[in-house]
Protein backbone atom coordinates (compact mmCIF):
# COMPACT_ATOMS: atom_id res chain seq x y z
CA UNK A 1 0.00 0.00 0.00
CA UNK A 2 2.63 2.87 0.98
CA UNK A 3 4.61 1.68 -2.42
CA UNK A 4 1.19 2.56 -4.44
CA UNK A 5 1.13 5.83 -2.49
CA UNK A 6 4.80 6.82 -3.50
CA UNK A 7 4.17 5.86 -7.03
CA UNK A 8 0.85 8.18 -7.60
CA UNK A 9 2.14 11.24 -9.43
CA UNK A 10 1.85 14.48 -6.87
CA UNK A 11 -0.49 17.30 -7.87
CA UNK A 12 2.40 19.83 -9.00
CA UNK A 13 3.45 16.93 -11.28
CA UNK A 14 3.95 17.19 -15.03
CA UNK A 15 2.86 13.49 -15.23
CA UNK A 16 -0.71 14.71 -14.22
CA UNK A 17 -1.32 16.02 -17.82
CA UNK A 18 -4.83 17.22 -19.29
CA UNK A 19 -5.92 15.87 -22.85
CA UNK A 20 -3.49 16.79 -25.81
CA UNK A 21 -0.77 18.10 -23.94
CA UNK A 22 -1.68 20.52 -21.34
CA UNK A 23 -0.15 19.93 -18.46
CA UNK A 24 -0.84 23.02 -15.91
CA UNK A 25 -4.08 23.81 -14.36
CA UNK A 26 -4.00 27.81 -14.20
CA UNK A 27 -6.91 29.62 -12.69
CA UNK A 28 -5.51 32.75 -11.87
CA UNK A 29 -4.33 33.35 -15.18
CA UNK A 30 -7.61 32.14 -16.93
CA UNK A 31 -9.70 34.10 -14.76
CA UNK A 32 -7.81 37.17 -15.34
CA UNK A 33 -8.33 36.44 -19.28
CA UNK A 34 -11.59 35.70 -18.95
CA UNK A 35 -12.40 39.23 -17.11
CA UNK A 36 -9.92 40.46 -20.25
CA UNK A 37 -12.88 39.56 -22.56
CA UNK A 38 -15.07 40.54 -21.04
CA UNK A 39 -14.12 43.82 -20.22
CA UNK A 40 -13.62 44.28 -23.94
CA UNK A 41 -17.15 42.97 -25.09
CA UNK A 42 -18.60 45.16 -22.82
CA UNK A 43 -16.60 48.05 -24.00
CA UNK A 44 -16.97 46.77 -27.56
CA UNK A 45 -21.09 46.62 -26.89
CA UNK A 46 -20.76 50.56 -24.76
CA UNK A 47 -19.12 52.33 -27.78
CA UNK A 48 -20.64 50.46 -30.91
CA UNK A 49 -23.54 48.80 -29.45
CA UNK A 50 -23.46 45.18 -30.67
CA UNK A 51 -22.17 42.20 -28.93
CA UNK A 52 -18.06 41.37 -29.62
CA UNK A 53 -17.71 38.13 -31.67
CA UNK A 54 -14.74 37.68 -34.40
CA UNK A 55 -17.42 36.96 -37.31
CA UNK A 56 -18.75 40.22 -36.43
CA UNK A 57 -15.66 42.47 -35.94
CA UNK A 58 -13.30 40.27 -39.22
CA UNK A 59 -16.45 40.18 -41.20
CA UNK A 60 -17.57 44.07 -41.89
CA UNK A 61 -14.12 45.20 -40.75
CA UNK A 62 -12.57 43.33 -43.84
CA UNK A 63 -15.98 44.75 -46.04
CA UNK A 64 -14.80 48.15 -45.16
CA UNK A 65 -11.20 47.32 -46.27
CA UNK A 66 -12.09 45.96 -49.81
CA UNK A 67 -14.26 49.21 -50.38
CA UNK A 68 -11.56 51.26 -49.55
CA UNK A 69 -13.38 52.96 -46.13
CA UNK A 70 -10.86 54.87 -44.55
CA UNK A 71 -9.59 53.49 -41.18
CA UNK A 72 -11.45 55.29 -38.71
CA UNK A 73 -14.24 55.30 -35.94
CA UNK A 74 -15.83 51.68 -36.07
CA UNK A 75 -12.88 50.37 -38.40
CA UNK A 76 -10.13 51.77 -36.19
CA UNK A 77 -11.31 50.03 -33.08
CA UNK A 78 -12.09 46.77 -35.07
CA UNK A 79 -8.09 47.32 -36.84
CA UNK A 80 -6.85 47.57 -32.90
CA UNK A 81 -8.71 44.79 -31.82
CA UNK A 82 -7.52 42.55 -34.13
CA UNK A 83 -4.30 43.66 -34.19
CA UNK A 84 -4.36 42.90 -30.24
CA UNK A 85 -5.32 39.16 -31.20
CA UNK A 86 -2.35 38.68 -33.59
CA UNK A 87 -0.14 40.25 -31.59
CA UNK A 88 -1.31 38.10 -27.85
CA UNK A 89 -0.98 34.73 -30.02
CA UNK A 90 2.22 35.73 -31.59
CA UNK A 91 3.65 37.00 -27.77
CA UNK A 92 2.46 33.69 -26.13
CA UNK A 93 3.88 31.25 -29.17
CA UNK A 94 7.50 32.73 -28.57
CA UNK A 95 7.01 32.41 -24.58
CA UNK A 96 4.91 29.98 -23.63
CA UNK A 97 3.85 27.87 -26.94
CA UNK A 98 4.19 24.16 -25.18
CA UNK A 99 1.47 25.14 -22.83
CA UNK A 100 -0.67 27.38 -25.05
CA UNK A 101 -0.39 25.11 -28.26
CA UNK A 102 -0.51 22.15 -27.35
CA UNK A 103 -0.46 19.17 -30.13
CA UNK A 104 -3.93 18.35 -31.96
CA UNK A 105 -5.66 15.28 -31.31
CA UNK A 106 -4.26 12.87 -33.97
CA UNK A 107 -7.90 13.10 -36.38
CA UNK A 108 -8.54 13.33 -40.04
CA UNK A 109 -8.06 16.64 -41.60
CA UNK A 110 -11.67 15.92 -42.65
CA UNK A 111 -12.77 16.27 -39.04
CA UNK A 112 -11.43 19.40 -38.27
CA UNK A 113 -12.38 20.89 -41.77
CA UNK A 114 -15.89 19.62 -40.39
CA UNK A 115 -15.50 21.34 -36.97
CA UNK A 116 -14.72 24.29 -38.55
CA UNK A 117 -17.83 24.29 -40.88
CA UNK A 118 -19.70 23.65 -38.05
CA UNK A 119 -18.80 26.13 -35.71
CA UNK A 120 -19.47 29.00 -38.78
CA UNK A 121 -22.61 28.08 -39.48
CA UNK A 122 -23.65 27.44 -35.71
CA UNK A 123 -22.19 31.37 -35.47
CA UNK A 124 -24.63 32.31 -38.19
CA UNK A 125 -27.29 30.74 -37.24
CA UNK A 126 -27.13 31.88 -33.45
CA UNK A 127 -27.25 35.52 -34.65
Amino acid sequence: KIHQLADRPSHTSAAMSLPFGATRFTPIESGLGGMMIGASAAMAYLIDGKITGISGIMGPFFRGVLKCDPVKDAQLWKLLFLTGLVLGGLIDLAFNWQFSFPRAPPMHIARYLLAGVAVGIGTRVGK
